[in-house]
């Protein structure tokens, strides 16, 4: 099985290991996870973001994006621009959040394909989806995506499956029901849709 998204600490299983403040930032170099950095932040955590970024040119990015529960909306934007533009030079994939901001965030992506893009724990429509695989993303979704009413149809796009949880037992169980529930409605056997995800992931990010 591949988790797009999970968290700390390490992982046993393939995945793409996602962080979202600082203080995550010198374990997750340790196991080559990605960097990112989510709302409450400070402009020394977006510095930070940004150095390591630098000095550590094998580390993708995520999450970052743009989360409408928090107020600073146009500064999440700046930074999201700014987090956009240096995956875009620096030829990173990112891993994408975005709650109750989808039009925002599509007319901010849309100025820096083409990205190496995941929209981590997808939940909106057909439609959403459908254009975010023709700018170039995945879609990854999760345990709340069961619950979208299009979420069969989100299945005949290119999509990835996740856990969003820490590194461990739960994950793996969860990982493992929601690859089940997928083979069953794509009638697919078990080996067969991981297959076409490990597949779909190794083309992705090479």
């Amino acid at each position: 099985m591949f988790d797009a998204h999970c968290h700390l600490p390490d992982n046993k299983i393939k995945a793409l290991i996602c962080t979202s403040k600082s203080e995550e930032y010198a374990l997750a170099i340790s196991c080559n996870a990605s960097i990112g950095l989510l709302p409450p932040f400070s402009k020394t955590d977006k510095e930070l973001f940004f150095s390591v970024l630098k000095q550590k040119a094998t580390l993708n990015i995520g999450e970052i994006g743009l989360d409408k529960r928090y107020p600073n909306m146009s500064e999440q934007i700046e930074f999201f621009n700014q987090g956009l533009a240096f995956a875009k030079e620096s030829k990173r994939l990112v891993s994408l959040h975005i709650v109750q901001a989808t039009q925002t965030a599509l007319s901010v992506i849309k100025q820096y394909t083409p990205l190496k893009l995941i929209w981590h724990g997808f939940c909106g429509s057909y439609e959403t989806a459908k254009e975010f695989n023709e700018l170039g993303g995945l879609i990854s979704l999760g345990r709340r995506s069961l619950k979208s009413k299009d979420f069969e149809r989100l299945l005949t796009l290119d999509f990835l499956l996740e856990s969003d949880l820490p590194q461990g037992e739960e994950q793996e169980n969860t990982l493992k029901a929601l690859y089940q529930t997928v083979a069953k409605i794509k009638h697919l056997t078990f080996e067969q849709l991981e297959a076409e995800l490990d597949e779909r992931w190794s083309i992705y990010k090479a």
